[in-house]
């Protein structure tokens, strides 16, 4: 028997639609069981995960003030100051303008002038103009 005998006897029993269907289940036996291994390998690795750690505007203000040595809220008790933020925001607002009403007073982070917030990467709200130019 030749090589270009076999050849044909392949090509013939590849086209017997039984082997056709076998190859078929087996080829979706392998995949399966590839995609159930890989899932189980993710699932073992989520649990590993160190969770994801969230740090507050507050703490990444309290290290810009330190390094820049300007206090966030250096009016903080008497809740006073002349331009007021928002910890989650980085507008800065005076306190006539519309914006600094939206503000919740948990939220409040209070200036003694404009400079001060710049500093902290605070800018002016656009719209905001200053009540005394």
């Amino acid at each position: 028997m030749s090589i270009a005998n076999w050849k044909e006897k392949i090509k013939y029993r590849s086209l017997l639609p039984e082997t056709k269907e076998r190859l078929f289940v087996v080829i979706m036996i392998i995949l399966v069981g590839s995609g159930s291994y890989g899932l189980g390998r993710l699932s073992a690795l989520e649990k590993k995960k160190t969770p994801l750690r969230i740090e507050t505007n507050g703490a990444l203000l309290a290290n810009v003030a330190s390094s820049t040595g300007v206090s966030p809220s250096p009016q903080a008790q008497t809740k006073t100051g002349k331009v007021l933020a928002s910890k989650n925001g980085k507008k800065y607002y005076y306190p006539s303008c519309s914006g600094a009403q939206r503000i919740s007073e948990a939220n409040k982070i209070w200036f003694p002038t404009e400079a001060d917030a710049e500093k902290l990467g605070y800018t002016i709200a656009s719209g905001c103009k200053n009540p005394n130019p």
